[in-house]
């Protein structure tokens, strides 16, 4: 006996356009896949609103949308992030932090060779520096990724 339910939500619109939807977008998302076998942060820095210590991390590109850092004693964080593109590709990876005073922010991260990297939100923290007219240094840290296949 054939299934009758499963042909026919198979055939609505609404699956048909879901269907869709992702087989265009997981080209994308492939492309996305990066990861970073280590990154050595020589300073503690400030992701959202949790404080991480300096050492050796970990960054993999989980989704479009969440960066996973495992740094030190396998502390470990998602960070949400949006795409952003640069007007030149850079030659080698590497790993931005905004710097106010001696506070650290991580802010952006880049592949070598390609022109869309990665944007961290700002923290109510790093706001609140940049409220007060403080003008952040940046500090790039460069890294060679290891892709996905």
């Amino acid at each position: 006996m054939r299934n009758l339910r499963f042909a026919s939500l198979l055939s609505t619109p609404l699956t048909v356009s879901l269907l869709t939807i992702g087989a265009l977008m997981s080209p994308l998302f492939a492309k996305a896949q990066w990861e970073v076998t280590t990154v050595t942060i020589p300073f503690a820095f400030q992701t959202e609103d949790q404080k991480m210590p300096a050492g050796v991390y970990r960054i993999k590109n989980v989704s479009e949308n969440l960066l996973l850092l495992r740094g030190p004693n396998q502390v470990a964080i998602l960070v949400p992030i949006h795409a952003a593109i640069a007007k030149k590709a850079p030659a080698k990876g590497s790993v931005v932090f905004h710097r106010y005073g001696n506070t650290y922010f991580l802010r952006e991260f880049w592949t070598a060779s390609a022109k869309d990297g990665v944007e961290c939100f700002k923290s109510r923290a790093e706001k609140e520096m940049a409220s007060k007219r403080q003008v952040p240094s940046m500090t790039t840290l460069v890294f060679n990724p290891v892709l996905q296949r």
